[in-house]
C-alpha cells in the first residue's frame, strides 16, 4: 500500500523477449589492424614443409585444388537484408548486428508501444504471470527461454488522482523478466493492435520516457 494515500498496488509481470545477434558485429578500426598484423605475421614466419620429410597422402593434391576453388568462388550472404533496406521492423531479418526486443501495441489508439504484460494472478507466481503475458500474445508453439526466476528490472507508475479515487489503486508496479528467443517467429499476434522488434536505441522512441528509463540499463 501507498503510505500516503493508503491505496494497494497492482502488480503487473512482463516478458522482455529478445532476438540475440545473428552475425558479429563489424570490427572496429584497431581491431582491422590487429587482424592485418597477425596474418602479416602468420604468412612471414611460416615455412613450406620438407617433401623430403613429408610425404602427403593420394589425393592430397586433388582436395588442395578443390579447396582453392572454393575458396575463389566463395560468394559470403550479405550482411544487410532487405528488411534493413526496406526498415520492416516486423522481420527478424534485420539489424543482425544487434540485439532485437519483441514489443507490442494493446490498441489502435495507443500511441507508444510496451513489452507484453499482465497483472498477477493469486497463487500463482510473478514469473508464471510474465510467461501466460508473452503466450497470450503470441502463442506458445514458439521455443523460449527464461533466464532465471527473479526480475531483472521493474517500474512503479503511480495512477493520476482521479484515476486513484475511481478505482481505489494507487498505482502499479511491474516486474520485467528476461526471456530470449531460441527457435520460431511471430507472424501475428492474438493480442494487440501491433507489433514490432526494435534495437535497444529504437525502443526510445516507442516507449514512454518512464518507461523507458525503467528498463534502459536492461537492453543493449
Amino acid at each position: 500500500r501507498n503510505e500516503a494515500s493508503g491505496l494497494p498496488w497492482r502488480i503487473a509481470c512482463a516478458s522482455v523477449l529478445e532476438r540475440l545477434p545473428v552475425i558479429l558485429k563489424d570490427p572496429e578500426p584497431i581491431e582491422e589492424l590487429f587482424q592485418k598484423y597477425r596474418i602479416g605475421e602468420r604468412n612471414r614466419t611460416s615455412v613450406e614443409l620438407n617433401t623430403a620429410l613429408f610425404k602427403p597422402a593420394a589425393g592430397y593434391e586433388d582436395f588442395e585444388r578443390a579447396q582453392q576453388r572454393r575458396a575463389e568462388t566463395f560468394v559470403p550472404a550479405p550482411r544487410v537484408t532487405e528488411a534493413d533496406r526496406s526498415n520492416d521492423t516486423r522481420s527478424l531479418e534485420r539489424a543482425l548486428q544487434k540485439h532485437l526486443y519483441f514489443v507490442i501495441k494493446r490498441a489502435p489508439s495507443a500511441k507508444l508501444f510496451q513489452f507484453p504484460q499482465r497483472l498477477t494472478e493469486e497463487g500463482g507466481s510473478m514469473r508464471e504471470s510474465a510467461i501466460k503475458a508473452l503466450r497470450a500474445v503470441i502463442g506458445a508453439e514458439h521455443n523460449i527461454y527464461y533466464i532465471g526466476n527473479a526480475p531483472i528490472a521493474h517500474l512503479k507508475h503511480e495512477y493520476s488522482p482521479e484515476f486513484q479515487q475511481k478505482h481505489g489503486v494507487c498505482g502499479v508496479k511491474v516486474f520485467f523478466y528476461r526471456a530470449q528467443l531460441i527457435e520460431g517467429d511471430v507472424d501475428y499476434i492474438r493480442q494487440g493492435s501491433d507489433f514490432r522488434w526494435l534495437t535497444a536505441e529504437e525502443l526510445k522512441t516507442h516507449f514512454s520516457e518512464e518507461y523507458y528509463e525503467a528498463i534502459r540499463r536492461i537492453v543493449w
